[in-house]
């Protein structure tokens, strides 16, 4: 039970869901540091945090009446917050966001594998669910970023700042998921209800953590550099992933199927997931390249490496030095 007035660490982390993902990483080093200490973790999207045991408690920025007595003010607080995407060794493309991270929080660090812990109820649920389908389920999440915003109605008011633009074109999805249709996969893409979607698929938009758990039953999965491939990577499932100006030496996982483009002068530029020159003073940075690194890819090359995934957990001393457990479910 969590001690007002005791001992804390005060783990601050900011982004969005698959940063969040990624800080089990460093909440694996807080803990193993600090292991007498009640951790605290503050962060955007405290419900996939669920389970996980490193931590006592989690809150949302903005729902914290009274934290600063509770917490800082009565006892011996760590406070923890730092900015990977800053580290010169991740604008340097030298090591993994997560080895980072730990480093500028003076935290060890083992692997960077994520945790993500399902209930038992959660579990079998989306098990339940894959199985209802006509087919083995083929699962994508293509757009990544904030979803854009809509009106009473529905319609689109307002497209999301395209800082976060890593998302495939949809032309080049919807012909792999009717390549995958015609194979006898049921496709599902993950997406918020204001994202525009074709016939023929079914859209996956429930609460996070139930669209998450269906990771672990599909049988094909498709993603970019976003929430989805870090889940994958927690529940040792291997997937094949798009990158674009991302690295995924950086962000990704060795497990995984990585297709990665070099056509254009600087490939894997960070841009726009590194927060450096991604707004100037004048406006957004735009690829001056006409963005080759998510339009030139080619839809033949996706449904072979589609095609060459096996399902499974991913060997122990993985390529890249990962080491992958398989998550287990926990009672609720």
């Amino acid at each position: 039970m969590l001690k007002l007035n005791g001992d804390y660490v005060i783990f601050v982390v900011d982004g969005g869901m698959g940063k969040v993902i990624q800080s089990t990483v460093v909440l694996r080093g807080i803990k193993k540091k600090y292991p007498e200490k009640q951790i605290i973790v503050l962060c955007g999207y405290p419900n996939l945090l669920k389970l996980n045991p490193n931590k006592d408690e989690v809150y949302l920025f903005g729902s914290t009446p009274h934290f600063y007595d509770h917490f800082i003010a009565g006892g011996k607080s760590i406070p923890l917050r730092a900015e990977p995407y800053f580290h010169p060794d991740y604008l340097t493309k030298k090591k993994h966001l997560t080895e980072c991270w730990c480093e500028m929080l003076d935290v060890p660090f083992d692997n960077p594998i994520p945790d993500f812990y399902l209930t038992k109820a959660e579990d079998r649920d989306a098990l339940d669910f894959i199985r209802s389908k006509d087919g083995p389920v083929f699962l994508t999440q293509f757009v990544g970023g904030p979803p854009p915003q809509v009106d009473e109605k529905g319609q689109i008011v307002q497209m999301p700042p395209k800082m976060y633009v890593r998302s495939l074109p949809s032309k080049i999805v919807q012909g792999v998921c009717s390549d995958m249709k015609e194979e006898g996969y049921f496709p599902m893409v993950m997406c918020a209800p204001s994202q525009p979607l074709w016939e023929g698929v079914e859209r996956i938009s429930y609460p996070i953590r139930q669209s998450l758990a269906l990771i672990k039953h599909s049988h094909k999965l498709l993603f970019i550099d976003s929430v989805g491939q870090h889940v994958a990577a927690a529940l040792g499932k291997k997937a094949v992933v798009c990158w674009a100006g991302t690295s995924p030496d950086c962000l990704g996982y060795a497990m995984h199927t990585n297709l990665r483009q070099q056509e254009c002068e600087t490939p894997e530029c960070h841009r726009p997931n590194s927060f450096f020159f991604d707004m100037t003073t004048v406006g957004q940075w735009e690829c001056p390249y006409g963005e080759p690194c998510v339009e030139n890819y080619d839809q033949q090359d996706i449904l072979d490496a589609l095609h060459g995934l096996c399902g499974g957990v991913a060997p122990l001393g993985a390529e890249g030095g990962a080491v992958v457990e398989e998550k287990k479910a926990i009672d609720g």
